[in-house]
C-alpha cells in the first residue's frame, strides 16, 4: 500500500471513530432528554433518577426561590425509598374501593403514586396563575408522604390521624428548615399549601386564605384563589387513582 494510500486509510478511520463517538454521545443525550421531551405531559417518573426527574421538573416550575424545597422533598423521596412503601392508606381508603381494587392499589408504590398525582396537577392545574403554580405541584408531591413508615419514623410523625396530617407536619418542618431563604409570599403560599394536605381527606373542608395573598394575587378572582389549592389537589389525586385502576383492568 502506498504512503498516500496509507494516510488516507488513517484519516478515514480516525473519522470514522469521531462519527462513532458523536453518534454514542448523541444516543447519550437522547436517553437523558427522552422523557424531558415526551408530549404526554409527564414530568416525573420512576423509569429515571433522582437527577433526572428535578432537571425536568425545574423545566415548568416558575419560581426559583423555593426549588430548593422541592428538591430537599425528592432527596427525601429516595433517601427513604418510597418506592419500598404501599400508595395506599388502608385506615382511610378502604372505605372507598372493593376488595380487589384496594388489593391492586396497595401493589402501587409510593414514589409511582406521588410522581403520578404531580404528572396529573400539571395538566389540571391553570398555568395562567404563574408562580401559584409552583405551589400546586408541591401540594400533589407533598400529600401522602404521611404514608412512608421510614420517613415518619425519622421525623418522628405520628400516622394516629391519618397519614395526611403526617404530611402537612412533614412539610410544616421543611418549611420552617428553609424559611431564611423563601419570601414572605412563598411562607404564606406555603402555609395554604400544609393547610390543603392536612384537611384533604375530611369533608366538607375549608381554607382560609389571608388577605395579603388575594392583594398580592391582583390578576386572579378571589372566589378562585379560596380553596383552588385543595380543589385541585383533591381532582389529581382522584385522577391518578382513576388511571392506576384503569391500568389492572386493561392488563
Amino acid at each position: 500500500m502506498s504512503l498516500k494510500k496509507t494516510n488516507q486509510f488513517w484519516r478515514g478511520l480516525r473519522n470514522i471513530s469521531k462519527i462513532t463517538k458523536l453518534i454514542n454521545e448523541k444516543r447519550q443525550i437522547d436517553k437523558k432528554s427522552y422523557y424531558f421531551n415526551s408530549q404526554d405531559q409527564t414530568i416525573l417518573s420512576i423509569k429515571f433518577n433522582k437527577e433526572q426527574n428535578l432537571i425536568s421538573l425545574k423545566r415548568v416550575l416558575k419560581n426559583e426561590n423555593i426549588f430548593e424545597l422541592f428538591g430537599s422533598v425528592i432527596n427525601d423521596m429516595y433517601k427513604f425509598e418510597f418506592i419500598n412503601s404501599s400508595s395506599v392508606d388502608s385506615t382511610i381508603q378502604k372505605s372507598f374501593y372493593c376488595t380487589n381494587d384496594l388489593d391492586y392499589l396497595e401493589r402501587i408504590n409510593l414514589l409511582e403514586h406521588s410522581f403520578g398525582v404531580v404528572n396529573e396537577m400539571n395538566i389540571i392545574a391553570d398555568k395562567s396563575y404563574g408562580r401559584v403554580f409552583d405551589f400546586y405541584m408541591l401540594a400533589a408531591l407533598v400529600h401522602d408522604f404521611g404514608k412512608s413508615p421510614s420517613l415518619r419514623n425519622h421525623y418522628s410523625l405520628s400516622s394516629e390521624k391519618g397519614h395526611h396530617k403526617a404530611s402537612a407536619e412533614y412539610l410544616e418542618r421543611k418549611k420552617i428548615e428553609l424559611k431564611d431563604n423563601i419570601k414572605k409570599f412563598e411562607l404564606d403560599m406555603l402555609n395554604l399549601v400544609i393547610e390543603a394536605i392536612r384537611i384533604h381527606h375530611d369533608n366538607n373542608s375549608l381554607i382560609s386564605v389571608p388577605t395579603e395573598i388575594e392583594n398580592i394575587l391582583e390578576d386572579m378572582k378571589k372566589n378562585e384563589l379560596q380553596n383552588l389549592i385543595l380543589e385541585f389537589l383533591k381532582k389529581a389525586d382522584v385522577s391518578q387513582r382513576k388511571k392506576e385502576l384503569e391500568s389492572m383492568y386493561t392488563r
